[in-house]
């Protein structure tokens, strides 16, 4: 299985390898909001590109409707500094979040199952757990625990973002417990502009204002 939550982990993660360490940034410390919707923490009506702060620099990213393979979808792409693009495809219903594909950074078009690729739309401090799976590679995944810590609001390079939702994504042992030893990633989607702050093991990646048009 391959969730958007932990689908979007991977591609941040390729980030932080990029990165080599570090990172921070000028967050309010994720403040807790009265309300908000989840379904709009994925959600796209126009398509805005803005950058992504890190700590060697930052990358252009694209956030907004798409369509993948003749389905309407929203996308979410990022650039690393040598051109190569990584792109996620999902699409909204009325109870989920259901992870169509992505594209990978050589071109590569990579359909998902949405039966096994479906995240149910959650309240704050539920969860869902995912079992073991194959990626692109051929290489087995442990199975992971995705957390909805909840709404917040979120201050990035000056930038006020409201219900923002905070995700919280970490492996799983074999009998189903957490692994202590895995560092959670934490992932923060904001209305309108999907993925915005990524942090793990100690390198932040998050939204940048320059460049947004």
């Amino acid at each position: 299985m391959r969730p958007t939550i932990r689908l979007v982990t991977v591609i941040f993660y390729g980030l932080a390898l990029a990165a080599c360490g570090g990172g921070g940034g000028d967050d309010d410390g994720g403040a807790s909001s009265a309300s908000g919707s989840f379904a709009d923490c994925f959600s796209a009506s126009r398509t805005v590109n803005y950058r992504l702060d890190m700590p060697f620099g930052t990358v252009p990213a694209s956030y907004g409707p798409g369509i993948f393979q003749n389905r309407a979808a929203v996308m979410w792409a990022t650039y690393l500094p040598d051109g190569a693009a990584y792109k996620i495809y999902w699409a909204v219903t009325s109870n989920s979040v259901i992870t169509l594909g992505s594209i990978d950074s050589d071109g590569t078009v990579i359909p998902s199952n949405p039966a096994d690729n479906t995240m149910p739309f959650m309240r704050p401090g539920d969860y869902y757990d995912t079992g073991y799976y194959v990626d692109s590679d051929g290489e087995p995944v442990r199975p992971s625990r995705t957390t909805f810590v909840g709404f917040e609001t979120l201050t990035l390079a000056g930038r006020k973002f409201t219900n923002v939702c905070h995700f919280r994504d970490q492996d799983l042992l074999d009998n189903g417990n957490l692994d202590p030893s895995d560092k959670p990633d934490d992932i923060w989607s904001a209305p309108e502009y999907g993925p915005i702050r990524h942090v793990t093991a100690g390198v932040t990646v998050e939204y940048e204002y320059a460049g947004e048009r």
